[in-house]
């Protein structure tokens, strides 16, 4: 089912919704997860934290459930080489229960609960010789708090609690050597964690705000855009999309260096850009327009990766529809590039439907796009208040990372 061809009423949205949440969340895990980022000052992705969606799946009595879940997951193509913080059990804690395979660097989240088990410290100090992090979580100063710092990597402090005197916490950790991550911060990352001395924020990179200030678009963005557009239609003609973005010589020469470094048993080298946008194909080629709209803000490939995980994400919520995958992708393109959503949408053409939900958030695909959103800022509230439910989309968000990671790393090696 389309949505952006059949415009729906609220009774049918709700019908169509309900029925793709059902064969999401056929034989699924009963723990689901929302990977949140971890933004250092900078602005660059630090790594990412596993957060489970229901809270209460993590109390003495799911803790079984919860490892499975943990070890059932890809690590790797949902933090690649990043740091990954999950939630710890007293089982991963005393090394009852391995931890879950990751390449890069392992965290445990550890709780008050966790925190009360009188070997704590020394089970985090052999997880700390073991090169894994320990996570002090809700972190308030209290005394078996204070006791087990020496033995912790990070304090989590909740930024969204008034009566936190937070700077004075961050003083505290900084004393014992322990670095702070900021969560549930007002206003995401233009708030204020940094002056209290945090070094990391738990955030969504791409925020729900619009831009509507309107500034002179480049002549390479004009371009990318337009290829957009022909990359979005129904019937994709290459030699018009050859066309527009023959005109960028830096574009032309990462096309067909990905192609011939993805198509080595073709006889003989691939030298027309027209020929290599057919054998690449739409979707890999609007991951190399993307990444060039970009390219003049982003310094790795986090927040390329997370633009296109939002549209894959946003694809699988509408049961495919590659109008929710445009739609995903130029929200979050917005706001890393500060072009309103308003003039990507007259530039790219999209279909009305796609430009309600783009600009305004209505209609089907904007439902899906409000969720989406409100996931990523580790908002269940905020999900179901947009129709769907947090458990069906975070299982279609952990979908969507992988597929997105292995298309951010194809138009990477181009």
């Amino acid at each position: 089912m389309s949505y952006s061809e059949n415009p729906t009423s609220e009774d049918s949205l709700s019908a169509a919704l309900a029925q793709l949440e059902e064969q999401i969340l056929e034989d699924k895990p009963a723990v689901y997860f929302n990977r949140v980022p971890l933004i250092a000052a900078d602005g660059l992705v630090w790594g990412y934290c596993l957060a489970v969606v229901d809270p209460t799946k993590t109390r003495p009595g799911n803790e079984e459930q919860l490892e499975v879940a943990l070890q059932e997951l890809d690590l790797d193509k949902l933090a690649y080489t990043r740091p990954l913080l999950i939630p710890g059990t007293m089982n991963l804690l005393d090394g009852s229960v391995a931890l879950p395979h990751h390449d890069g660097v392992l965290g445990l989240v550890l709780t008050p609960e966790l925190l009360a088990a009188p070997k704590a410290g020394d089970h985090m100090r052999d997880l700390r010789n073991a090169g894994v992090l320990t996570v002090i979580s809700d972190y308030r100063g209290g005394e078996r708090q204070d006791e087990l710092l020496p033995f912790a990597s990070h304090v989590q402090i909740s930024y969204g609690a008034d009566v936190l005197d937070h700077a004075a916490l961050v003083e505290r950790a900084g004393a014992a050597g322990v670095k702070v991550i900021a969560e549930g911060v007002p206003g995401g990352l233009q708030a204020s964690a940094w002056p209290t001395g945090a070094q990391l924020v738990m955030d969504a990179v791409y925020g729900a705000q619009q831009h509507e200030t309107e500034r002179q678009l480049s002549p390479n963005e004009l371009a990318c855009l337009e290829a957009v557009r022909l990359l979005a239609e129904d019937d994709v003609e290459p030699a018009k999309i050859a066309t527009v973005l023959g005109t960028d010589p830096e574009m032309v020469m990462r096309l067909l260096h990905l192609v011939n470094a993805s198509t080595e048993g073709l006889p003989n080298r691939v030298d027309s850009l027209q020929q290599a946008i057919v054998l690449l194909g739409p979707t890999k080629i609007t991951g190399l327009v993307m990444a060039s709209l970009i390219s003049s803000t982003v310094k790795n490939i986090d927040n390329l990766w997370l633009l296109i995980a939002r549209g894959a994400a946003c694809r699988e919520l509408a049961g495919g529809d590659d109008a929710a995958y445009t739609v995903g992708l130029l929200s979050a393109l917005a706001h890393e590039t500060g072009i309103p959503t308003r003039t990507l949408a007259e530039r790219t053409r999209v279909s009305r439907e796609a430009s309600a939900a783009l600009i305004l958030h209505e209609g089907p695909l904007g439902r899906i796009l409000q969720a989406v959103i409100a996931h990523e800022h580790h908002d269940p509230e905020g999900v179901e208040r947009a129709g769907l439910s947090a458990e069906a989309v975070a299982l279609a968000y952990l979908e969507a990372i992988p597929w997105a990671l292995s298309t951010v790393l194809a138009t990477s090696n181009g």
